[in-house]
C-alpha cells in the first residue's frame, strides 16, 4: 500500500514538472507569435505609407499630366489662329503676286515686241549703213581712179612741157578713207600688207581715217 502512494506521488510531481515545461514552451510561441504579428503590423505601416506616397506621387503626375494637356489645348489652339492668319496674309500676297505677275508678263510682252521693232529697226539702220558704206567706198574707187587720171594728165603735162612727172621722184602716198583696212589698200595700191607695215611704222594692222600712209621708200 504504501508503494502505490509513493509510486502516486511520484507520478504526480513528474506530470507538474511536464506542465511547467509545457507552459514554458506554450509562452515561447506565443512570444514568437507576438513578435512576428509585430513585425507582420510594420510590414503592414510600411506598405500602408509606400501606397501613400505612391498614390501622391501618382495624384501629382495626373496633377502634371492636367496641366500639360491644358497647355497643349492652349498651345494648339494659339497655333491655330496663327496659321489661320498666316494663311489669310500668305493668301493676300498671292494674290498680290498673281496681279504682278499679270502685270510683269504684259510688260514683257510690251517689250518683246518693241524689242522686236527695234531689231526690225536696227536691221534697216544696218543695212542703209551698209549700203551707205558700199556707196562711200565706191566713190572713194571712183575718186581715186580720178586722181590717178588726173595726176597721169598732169604728168603728160608736164612732160610735154619738159618737166619732171611727178610720180618720177619723192614718195608716194595714200590717204586711208572709210571702210579702208590696211589689205583693201595693199590690193588697192599693188603694195603689200609686210611694205605698208615696214614704210610706216605699223606694229598692227589698225589704221585710222584721214591717216597718210607711205607706198614707197
Amino acid at each position: 500500500m504504501l508503494w502505490l502512494l509513493l509510486s502516486t506521488l511520484l507520478m504526480g510531481v513528474g506530470s507538474l514538472e511536464g506542465l511547467r515545461r509545457y507552459e514554458e514552451d506554450t509562452q515561447i510561441q506565443i512570444r514568437e507569435i507576438r513578435d512576428s504579428l509585430e513585425d507582420m503590423k510594420r510590414e503592414v505601416r510600411n506598405h500602408n505609407l509606400e501606397l501613400k506616397a505612391f498614390e501622391e506621387r501618382n495624384h501629382s503626375v495626373d496633377s502634371s499630366l492636367d496641366a500639360i494637356r491644358q497647355e497643349l489645348k492652349e498651345t494648339h489652339q494659339a497655333q491655330k489662329e496663327i496659321n489661320k492668319n498666316n494663311i489669310g496674309s500668305l493668301e493676300m500676297k498671292i494674290g498680290s503676286l498673281e496681279t504682278n505677275s499679270k502685270g510683269l508678263n504684259a510688260d514683257v510682252k510690251q517689250i518683246r515686241t518693241t524689242f522686236n521693232e527695234s531689231q526690225d529697226t536696227l536691221k534697216q539702220f544696218k543695212d542703209r549703213i551698209s549700203h551707205l558704206e558700199k556707196t562711200i567706198e565706191a566713190i572713194n574707187r571712183n575718186v581715186e581712179h580720178l586722181e590717178q587720171a588726173l595726176g597721169q594728165v598732169l604728168d603728160a603735162y608736164r612732160v610735154e612741157a619738159g618737166q619732171s612727172p611727178t610720180g618720177s621722184t619723192g614718195t608716194k602716198t595714200y590717204k586711208v578713207i572709210s571702210g579702208d583696212s590696211l589689205e583693201k589698200i595693199a590690193r588697192k595700191t599693188n603694195v603689200d600688207i609686210k611694205t605698208l607695215r615696214r614704210l610706216n611704222n605699223l606694229s598692227s594692222d589698225q589704221i585710222r581715217i584721214g591717216q597718210t600712209l607711205k607706198l614707197t621708200e
